[in-house]
């Protein structure tokens, strides 16, 4: 099973697929399950996610994301004598957080940090271009003048509310 924290940013989190493949049910069983115990109240599911399926079948599958307390409701539910695999991926999980060098052999760790800061440049990039024709009204604003207009620009620090 490959292992991976699904959300580097948040929350260490548990896909509904690494749980199938951890007590060797089927996948759609698992999710059954699991909606079976949100609708009871017992646990909170996120919405689906689609992530990239390495097996036979579509190409993206359908997954939930759900967390530690949540997993082990799950594993607990569906297969009892499993409840120790459960805690040493849990283990292993909070291993790769506490390493951020071990996400560097991961490649689905690698993708979605890439994705972030490829959205993140192409913001900044947006708010360059959004920029650039101000830029180029102002070409002999010198350094000087630039912090004269930005001093202008700035709410004073004692500022009265407009009337």
């Amino acid at each position: 099973m490959q292992l991976s924290i699904a959300n580097p940013n948040g929350p260490l989190t548990m896909t509904s697929l690494q749980i199938a493949e951890l007590v060797n049910s089927n996948h759609a069983d698992v999710r059954r399950a699991m909606e079976r115990l949100a609708e009871r109240g017992v646990i909170t599911l996120q919405p689906l996610a689609e992530v990239s399926n390495s097996g036979p079948g579509p190409k993206t599958i359908k997954v939930y994301e759900v967390e530690k307390r949540e997993s082990f409701i799950v594993v607990a539910q569906l297969s009892p004598e499993f409840t120790a695999r459960l805690v040493d991926r849990w283990q292993e999980l909070e291993g790769q957080a506490a390493d951020p060098m071990r996400a560097l052999g991961d490649p689905a760790t690698m993708r979605k940090l890439l994705l972030g800061y490829t959205e993140h440049v192409l913001k900044l990039e947006g708010k360059v271009a959004e920029l650039a024709p101000k830029a180029v009204a102002c070409p002999s604003t010198s350094s000087v003048d630039l912090a004269r207009l930005v001093a202008l620009a700035s709410p004073p620090a004692a500022a009265t509310p407009p009337r």
